[in-house]
């Protein structure tokens, strides 16, 4: 009997599915917290912090906010055009669709279910009676790669048969993990170095096709 190969697609979120700020953004500009987020955004270019302590003290600066408001925030995402399209696309080409983001939970979900994805991982805001209390359970840090080793070991995918598209540094070790890489609309040399292939277009479809002409 012929076994038949797991394939999977690891997608980005931010800026790769959607057409948007980041779920990030959006809680800072909701909270009034622009000044202190790009406080934040200097010291992570700067080398000072990595992306783990940047998502936790972005967190903390939210501690006492209301989670409902949090919730309203993230509602209603901006898909990229074709990003339903394009996941349709590639599970009917037999590829599992699998959403990797260093975004929010509630944001990301949104954006699973509404282009049909199979799973996704991305980090986990704390709350209690209401209220932030400023706590992240990091699910997806600052690399994917082990992320994807992990998803690919419990799953039993075949890594060299897996694709992946993103747009920007955290994705560059999804993209070593896979047997094609596609980068979207990147000016970033080391992203543009890692991928595989680097389409420019406003459209996700064509992204998704690029993986399943390769795969």
């Amino acid at each position: 009997m012929i076994m038949s190969v797991k394939r999977a697609v690891f997608i980005d979120v931010d800026g790769t599915l959607t057409d948007d700020i980041s779920g990030w953004e959006k809680i800072h500009l909701r909270f009034d917290l622009e000044d202190e987020m790009n406080k934040n955004v200097e010291r992570f270019f700067a080398g000072e912090i990595d992306y783990d302590q940047w998502a936790l003290d972005d967190v903390a600066m939210w501690k006492g906010k209301s989670y409902l408001e949090f919730q309203e925030a993230l509602k209603n995402p901006k898909l990229r055009k074709g990003a339903i399209e394009g996941v349709s696309k590639l599970k009917n080409a037999g590829f599992d669709v699998i959403l990797v983001s260093g975004g929010l939970d509630e944001m990301v979900k949104h954006v699973a279910l509404s282009v049909n994805a199979d799973r996704f991982y991305s980090n986990e805001i704390g709350h209690t009676n209401g209220i932030l209390d400023g706590s992240l359970t990091i699910k997806v840090g600052n690399s994917k790669s082990d992320v994807i080793k992990k998803i690919a070991k419990e799953n039993e995918y075949n890594l060299d048969v897996c694709g992946a598209i993103g747009d920007n540094v955290n994705d560059i070790g999804m993209f070593g993990q896979v047997g094609y890489a596609v980068a979207i609309n990147t000016e970033n040399e080391e992203v543009i170095k890692a991928a595989n292939e680097v389409v420019y277009t406003q459209n996700f479809a064509d992204a998704a096709q690029k993986v399943i002409e390769k795969l």
